[in-house]
């Protein structure tokens, strides 16, 4: 994705949860890729994770986004701009069926999750790729509320094709499957009917210290921090030369010194 105005120039990575907006723009899943039929939407961090989306707010009317894919090379024009509150979901669902439209969201204000931003663009269909048709969830199959054969998978694991294929459930042993896990999933997407993909969640929700896991990583690297200090210091006593610790020990501490930054940032809020 490029955006001329903003000096940005992105891959766009598959999802919106908090570990893959460190990477990358998003996009969410529940909406259809660019250059397809439907409201494509994308969010980005302002302030963070390389902060692809710092000057979304300045984007106006007439500026262009290009979206390259397999599929062509789409241009956006955009032609609108609002702030919402972060339960207007709305943002994200198409309006209209026969047209490409394209979707960028953040937080708003910069340091803040207050609010979000959704800057709207309608794809310029002369000087784009052809269209095609919308893809959710990128094909894979939604989950059906209705269903007792529904299971809880963790993303990237094999599933078992007889829960998917419609196959009804082994029950050789005599004991009835058991679909107490099974729960109810919001739709998000504000449709009715049985079956929904599941909800995305609003990575830029999370407050100050939402990874509990960081502070092990950054008491690790914390320690070495210190430990190469004092191993300047000691150093430098040794040999009674005030450049020879920093010397012999800079190389290490700047490595060190960006992993332990870079695991307190996962200690602040989403939209920092």
């Amino acid at each position: 994705m490029q955006i001329p105005k903003l000096g940005l120039d992105a891959i766009v990575v598959a999802g919106v949860d908090r570990d893959d907006l460190k990477r990358g723009p998003g996009h969410y899943p529940q909406t259809p890729l660019p250059g397809q039929l439907g409201n494509a939407a994308i969010a980005g961090h302002r302030t963070s994770y390389g902060e692809p989306f710092a000057y979304i707010d300045q984007l106006q009317a007439g500026d262009e986004i290009t979206v390259t894919t397999p599929a062509g090379t789409f241009i956006y024009v955009v032609d609108d701009s609002r702030i919402v509150s972060p339960s207007d979901t709305y943002v994200l669902d198409t309006d209209d069926d026969s047209a490409s439209r394209l979707t960028l969201t953040s937080c708003h204000p910069r340091y803040s999750a207050s609010q979000r931003i959704a800057v709207s663009a309608e794809l310029a269909g002369t000087r784009s790729s052809p269209v095609g048709e919308p893809v959710i969830n990128y094909g894979r199959p939604d989950v059906d509320k209705t269903d007792s054969r529904a299971v809880d998978t963790i993303p990237g694991e094999p599933v078992d094709p007889a829960s998917t294929s419609g196959a009804p459930p082994n029950t050789s042993s005599g004991t009835p499957p058991d679909t107490s896990s099974v729960g109810t999933e919001p739709d998000i997407g504000g449709s009715a009917g049985p079956r929904t993909p599941d909800p995305e969640p609003d990575a830029f929700s999370d407050g100050w210290f939402a990874d509990r896991g960081a502070y092990p990583h950054v008491a690790m690297w914390g320690l070495l921090l210190i430990g190469l200090a004092i191993g300047g210091y000691l150093v430098c006593r040794r040999f009674r030369n005030d450049w020879s610790g920093p010397l012999l020990v800079a190389a290490p501490f700047v490595v060190v010194l960006y992993f332990f930054f870079q695991n307190v940032n996962r200690l602040l809020p989403a939209a920092f």
